[in-house]
């Protein structure tokens, strides 16, 4: 397969998104703070390597194959990717002078993890080819920008409005909601479940309803932080 061809279809995912994300905020980010969010992103691919490889060598011995499924997909995955990404936001967004509104966190939060997902993207890509890029750019690249946009709303009622739950929520419910999009996929190599129809069925039937909610939700988002813009002009 042509590099040229993999490399533009693993990337136009992340820039299509990304252009949905800076375009939906009335008040646009400084394109420096911007630029550096996603390569904060790209960077954090290092430690989460380690820091699964840590975690999944240190719960090996626990349970079964669905078990070892489920922690791969809440822990392994779930809060490894999610916690630095939260990081990322934390340390490096929120410090910034130009964080001062509630859309604020939820572009960064979808910029950072779309930097994580587009050099995870580049990988899968340059292996898989032409049908890993199709299939990824309609499950995986947008499953990232929903989790960066659910952590910025979380992060932004934390930072900005004192929610109940404050910071822990931005980090534990895009691991919740990471890890119940993998476990599918990760459950589906598990042989018991992999031969039975009905299971497999079901699996699948979740994971695509689940990808349904994720973009209605983001969309949802995205749409009350822009109308909260509007309304205060």
């Amino acid at each position: 397969m042509n590099v040229a061809i993999c490399g533009a279809a693993a990337l136009l995912p992340a820039i299509f998104l990304l252009r949905y994300f800076i375009k939906s905020d009335r008040f646009p980010e400084p394109t420096g703070v911007l630029v550096k969010t996603f390569f904060w992103g790209v960077a954090i691919v290092v430690p989460v390597v380690i820091a699964e490889l840590a975690v999944q060598a240190s719960l090996a011995d626990i349970g079964g194959p669905a078990t070892q499924a489920l922690i791969t997909s809440f822990l392994v995955a779930g809060l490894c990717e999610e916690g630095f990404k939260f990081l990322v936001l934390h340390r490096y967004c929120a410090q910034q002078s130009a964080f001062d509104e509630p859309m604020d966190a939820v572009v960064y939060g979808a910029v950072a993890s779309l930097g994580f997902a587009t050099l995870e993207n580049i990988m899968y890509v340059s292996d898989g080819g032409i049908g890993v890029a199709v299939m990824r750019a309609f499950t995986a690249m947008p499953a990232h920008a929903s989790f960066g946009a659910i952590m910025g709303y979380y992060y932004a009622r934390a930072h900005f409005n004192k929610a109940p739950g404050g910071y822990l929520a931005a980090l534990m419910v895009p691991v919740i909601v990471h890890g119940l999009y993998d476990a599918p996929l990760f459950l589906g190599g598990v042989t018991w479940i992999n031969e039975s129809p009905i299971l497999g069925v079901g699996l699948i039937l979740f994971f695509l309803g689940l990808l349904r909610w994720m973009y209605k939700k983001t969309r949802s988002i995205v749409t009350e932080m822009r109308a909260s813009q509007d309304a205060t002009g």
